[in-house]
């Protein structure tokens, strides 16, 4: 499949040699600049687009919004530049091709549906290569980490609701788990969802919570409106508590390049204590493999068998 995506950056890189002259990049500067944004909590609004600038092009891109088409539930990223864009190629870490457009010279979206986005987040990473025009350089390259976020917690001061996740690989599986604190007068808490997608939710310690989703209910339990996630918490006396909160797939960083965006910001580095730690499991393909690393971490080191 990558050789899909092979095919699309040559041609963008063959335009580009077209509009361009023999340098497919536009430039005989072999320099590569290269700028990453981090996101702030201040960009979880629902509002806020990301952006970047590297030599002549400034990116912005919109927070994931849901939608329906045809049916079924799709995500989508809609992009901005500040210059003419000629051509757009997105794809996963795999290669598998993603299903991008161009709405006019300056704009474009990105689609998911929610089997490519179970991928992309198991990941944390997709990519971008971009034809641009109307400078000296017109092939640059970009790169898209995402993650699930707890959103807007409201409710009771005794329940506090972390607004990071965490992934793991379990046997074959990637789960996602929030977390939880609880004042000590709380001696219980379930998470239940709208629409009956809920996470197993289990006791860490006497005040810490953690509930645990699939990939595939999380992005089901994404779907509903509003404030998706409710816990419920019961004190020693009985009475209740709740706190409801959103949950959402966000932008978290937003890297641009001259150069490779695999190179630059590689998905498949696997880290030496990473691969240490899964060379002591017996059966990796059936163990929850966390203690070793989240799930991109993992999968870094080495697919799965199948």
């Amino acid at each position: 499949m990558k050789q899909n995506v092979l095919c699309g950056i040559l041609v963008l890189s063959m335009l580009a040699g077209a509009c361009g002259g023999s340098d497919p990049t536009g430039t005989n500067d072999s320099q590569v600049e290269s700028n990453y944004t981090q996101a702030t909590d201040q960009d979880f609004d629902g509002i806020t687009p990301l952006r970047v600038t590297t030599e002549g092009l400034g990116l912005a891109l919109s927070p994931v919004l849901m939608g329906v088409e045809a049916g079924e539930s799709d995500w989508r990223m809609e992009f901005e530049s500040n210059r003419p864009l000629d051509g757009l190629v997105a794809y996963d870490v795999d290669g598998y091709p993603l299903r991008v457009e161009l709405s006019d010279d300056y704009h474009g979206k990105l689609w998911l549906d929610r089997q490519q986005l179970a991928g992309v987040l198991a990941r944390e990473t997709l990519y971008l290569e971009i034809l641009a025009r109307g400078g000296e350089r017109l092939v640059y390259s970009a790169v898209v980490h995402l993650r699930p976020r707890v959103l807007d917690p409201a409710g009771s001061l005794l329940i506090w609701v972390d607004d990071d996740m965490s992934s793991a690989l379990v046997g074959k599986e990637v789960r996602f788990s929030g977390f939880a604190t609880t004042a000590s007068r709380i001696n219980s808490l379930n998470v239940v969802t709208d629409n009956d997608a809920d996470p197993l939710t289990r006791s860490l310690s006497r005040t810490r919570w953690g509930f645990t989703w699939s990939t595939m209910d999380m992005l089901r339990a994404m779907e509903a409106e509003g404030r998706q996630v409710h816990l419920l918490g019961r004190d020693d006396e009985g009475g209740e508590h709740r706190v409801e909160a959103g949950l959402q797939v966000v932008v978290e960083g937003l890297g641009l390049t001259t150069g490779h965006a695999m190179l630059e910001w590689p998905a498949d580095d696997c880290q030496v204590d990473v691969q240490r730690c899964l060379n002591t499991l017996l059966r990796r393909d059936l163990q929850d493999t966390s203690a070793c690393g989240n799930a991109a971490a993992v999968l870094a080191c080495g697919r799965l068998p199948r």
